[in-house]
């Protein structure tokens, strides 16, 4: 069990990662390591990770003023190897979430 804390980083061009506080390149792959952030509110994130509630409640606040609301809370997880695109769970969460 890994008890290394998530960090939102960027590199070298500007764009943002997250990896384990555990993480090291040359001598250990098993902690993990996510690209291609591009599709994420950085801002949230980054606020959640820091652990800013004021900024992160901001963020939820203004989403929900445009109609968005909490998703059902997830507890599926699986091994980045996997590629998950979609929960497994993805139609049964569109049903409960948006009353379909």
């Amino acid at each position: 069990k890994c008890h290394g804390w998530l960090i939102l980083q960027y590199d070298k061009f500007r764009q943002p990662y997250i990896q384990c506080s555990n993480y090291a390149l040359i001598t250990d792959h098993a902690h993990l390591l996510l690209h291609n952030l591009q599709e994420f509110d950085i801002n949230y994130l980054h606020a959640l990770l820091d652990n800013d509630h004021a900024t992160f409640l901001r963020i939820e606040q203004s989403a929900k003023g445009l109609g968005l609301r909490p998703l059902a809370p997830c507890t599926f997880a699986c091994s980045p190897c996997e590629q998950k695109q979609v929960c497994h769970k993805y139609t049964l969460l569109q049903h409960y979430c948006y009353g379909y």
